[in-house]
This record gives structure tokens, sequence and C-alpha cells, in this order.
């Protein structure tokens, strides 16, 4: 008995984090034009780069069966099953029969009928999972006994997915892998990321902690951001104090709550940002006719929602010195007591295709009170999102010299009024204290002076040295 408690420990003590690597799932959504068409525009830049969802392969049972898993951002339960969520192709689409796997059991926690899973009745359920514990993938280890949500038992294709919410009572229900994981002491917190590699791939990891996972990691770059409240129920986002584009005096928003969301790529801004985009940069491309807007419907069904203005700019007149003169958009993310300057430059906030560039922010037609931020920032920052504290730690990867000299100049320019304060008085203290010592002395010396010349209106006895009246 003593031994299976020491191996327990030992087991728990020497796995801090599951790692699953990911790829994007390309899911070909305008027919036969690519990339590399000429005919490829901003509508199918929109269609193809809008709703990108990633996943990986999680091998799952014992005897092992290998289910294709995506992330998703719009729930926080780990389900399996012929879901509305799956991607209807054989390249993202899996097997799992629960009677091949000897460690499958159903549980009593959640049992009803779920409409992402056609209204069909399902049930909560333990099995094997296997995932990585190491970054480079080379130590694959077997987690027994995780819960998921088996929502059809059937012999047809179907996926799973894991939500990336943080947590609500349903998904105390359902499991939420993270915090499902950590109660069973396979990981350490409550922590989740996507450390990504390129925008096509990287690792989902879940108890990691960032010093952990960024080569020559620097603790003065991780800035700590709480949870905003203004964002949409259960998702992640933080509170901007303003955006600034290009020249620190063109603030282009004040106090604005940002949505993470790593089902998109872009970042996602009203409409009525576009004009200081013109003013900065776009208007003269457009009117020489080098860029143009085009326009992208996520949801055609209906006449006014989910339509976004694209910029789009043909690559035999514009390219990387263009990319260079673009003015770098500054996202300036509250917390307590600071702010962290999040920045994007040209390289960042454009994609190239074969004919084209294409602006990687879009424009909202509809009336829109908070931006998103899709992969083109979790790509850039990697965020670790802890569900337990609803707290974000954001890590920088620019040079921290750079920054840190660049914080000193704003300290002293925001600080100078205090700075020049603070002289003013050293200088006065300084001049009083001078001045009393000053004064004390020319008066000692007027007294002095005085008594000189009192003694001389008096005639002495040369005998006695004693003054006589005259």
């Amino acid at each position: 008995m003593l031994n299976k408690i020491i191996i327990l420990l030992l087991f728990q003590l020497s796995f801090n984090m599951m790692v699953f690597p990911f790829k994007l799932a390309k899911e070909h959504k305008n027919g036969l034009i690519t990339e590399d068409s000429k005919e490829y525009n901003g509508s199918h830049f929109g269609a193809d780069y809008f709703n990108t969802k990633i996943y990986f392969e999680m091998k799952i049972g014992d005897p092992i069966q290998p289910v294709k898993i995506l992330l998703t951002s719009d729930t926080c339960a780990f389900k399996i099953g012929k879901s509305k969520r799956c991607i209807y192709s054989d390249e993202y689409l899996s097997y799992y029969n629960r009677n091949k796997s000897d460690d499958f059991s159903y549980t009593p926690g959640y049992s009803v009928a779920d409409q992402e899973f056609y209204n069909e009745k399902g049930c909560t359920a333990l099995d094997t999972i296997y995932a990585y514990t190491d970054l480079k993938l080379e130590k694959e280890t077997k987690f027994r006994r995780v819960g998921f949500y088996l929502g059809s038992d059937t012999n047809d294709k179907l996926c799973g997915y894991i939500g990336l919410e943080f947590d609500n009572i349903l998904c105390e229900k359902m499991f939420n892998i993270v915090k499902h994981c950590k109660s069973k002491n396979y990981i350490n917190n409550y922590k989740f990321m996507m450390k990504y590699n390129n925008i096509n791939e990287g690792l989902f990891i879940i108890g990691g902690e960032l010093k952990d996972v960024i080569d020559n990691y620097d603790e003065r770059k991780n800035f700590v951001s709480k949870l905003s409240e203004e964002v949409t129920m259960n998702k992640w986002g933080v509170d901007v104090n303003k955006i600034i584009l290009g020249d620190k005096n063109h603030t282009i928003e004040k106090e604005i709550p940002a949505q993470i969301n790593n089902d998109f790529t872009f970042i996602i801004l009203d409409s009525k940002y576009l004009t200081h985009f013109n003013n900065s940069f776009f208007l003269e491309y457009f009117n020489k006719g080098i860029c143009k807007i085009a326009l992208y419907d996520n949801n055609p069904e209906y006449k006014y929602l989910e339509k976004y203005n694209v910029i789009e700019c043909d690559k035999d007149k514009f390219g990387e010195n263009d990319l260079k003169k673009f003015p770098i958009l500054y996202i300036y993310v509250a917390d307590y007591y600071k702010e962290k300057k999040l920045n994007f430059d040209g390289k960042d906030l454009f994609t190239e295709t074969k004919y084209k560039y294409f602006f990687n922010i879009i424009f909202d037609l509809s009336p829109r009170n908070k931006i998103e931020l899709g992969k083109i920032f979790l790509q850039k920052y990697t965020v670790n999102f802890n569900i337990d504290n609803k707290m974000l730690e954001i890590y920088d990867y620019q040079d921290y010299n750079d920054e840190k000299g660049e914080d000193e100049e704003s300290f002293f320019s925001k600080n100078k009024i205090i700075f020049y304060i603070i002289i003013i008085v050293i200088l006065f203290a300084i001049t009083g204290v001078v001045g009393y010592f000053l004064g004390k002395y020319l008066n000692n010396l007027r007294k002095k002076r005085a008594n000189e010349l009192v003694d001389d209106e008096y005639v002495y006895n040369p005998e006695t040295k004693e003054p006589i009246n005259s």
C-alpha cells in the first residue's frame, strides 16, 4: 500500500503539464479558388480566415482510438460525438466506439439530450487519454479516467471538441478538461495556453507555466491582467485603456473591452475606425487604385448582420517597403497598477498571398462596443489563461531593453512636473537653511559692531581702564 502511495506521489510530481500539438484546419471554403488564384479577393480571404479552427489528434481508450479534437472559444466543456461543430471532411473526422475501450465507463453526472448533437441523448463518461508531458513531444503518458460528455453512441464518423471558455455550472456537470485534470492532480494549476509556432500550428498546453514553456524566459516581459467584466459572458477578454495609431497624439479609442477569440484570425474593429487608418496610411493607396475595400458577408441569410470591410492591396504595386511604412498600432491593456503596451506593425497586420496583400484588421459594419483579438494577437503574444482566478498572463517577446528605455522615457515624460516640483522644494529648503544661518551671522555681526560704537563714546582711565564720562 505504501509503495502504491509513493508511486502515485511521484507520478503527480513528475508531470506539470499536458501537451497536445495542434494544426490549423483548412476547410477550402471557396471551392476551386485558392490563395494562389488571381480571382482570390477580400471576400474569399474573409471566408478562409474568419472562422478558423485548430485541431489535434487525441489518443483515447485502451486499446487506443485516435480522435480528432477541435479547440473552440464557444463553449467550456470537453465533448465527443456527431456534433454540429464538427468539420465534415474525412480529414477532420474520426471513429470512437466506447465498447472497444476496456477503460470506458459512464458517470451519473449528466445525462440529457444536447442540441449540439442533434438532440441525441448523451451522457458524461470516463476513459483513458494520452498526452505529451514535454515540449519536444518525446514523452507520451497515459492519464486514466478523464471525464468528457459522450454526445452520441454511434459508428458514424464524429469529432471531439474542447471548449476554451472559462467554465460555468453546465461545464461542471459535463467536465471542463482543465479543471477535471487538476482535480485528479494530473496538472498543478488551472491554466491553459495556445503557444503558436506560426499561424498554422503550435502547442495546446494545460497546466503549464510560461517560465517552463518559453525559451530564455524573462519575468520582466510577463504581464498579468485581470479579466474584463465588459466582454461577453464566460468569454476571455481584457480592458483596453486606449488605442493609438502611429503618432502618439493620434488616439483612436479610449477605454474599450477587447475580447480574445481563438476561432478567427483577425483583429476586428468597428467600421468607424476605418477613417483613422485611411487618414494615416491607406487613402493614398485607395486614390491610386493600389488598394481597395471588399465586402465579406459572414452570414448571408441576414441582411444587416455580420458584414465586414476587408482591405486588399495589389502585390504588383504594394510590397515590403509599403509594409515598413505602415504606422504601428498600439493597444494599451489595463490592469490594477499599470498598463501593458501591445504593438503591431506592418508585418503583423498583413497576410501575403500570391497576388495580393490582405489587411488583418477587418471592420464590422454593425456598431460594436468592443474589439476582438484573434490569432494575430495570440501568435505574437503567448497568453496563459487561468480559469481559477480569471486572470491572464501575457508574454511579450520583444527586446526588454528597448521597451525598458521607452518606459523610462515615458515615466519621466509623464512625471516631469512632479520632478520639477521636487527640485523646487529642495532648492527652497536649501535657500531657507542658508538664509537662516546667513541672517543669524549678519545679525551677530551687527550687534558686535553696535557694541564697538558704544564703546567709542567713552574715555577710559588708563590706570583702571574704566570709562570716564566726558
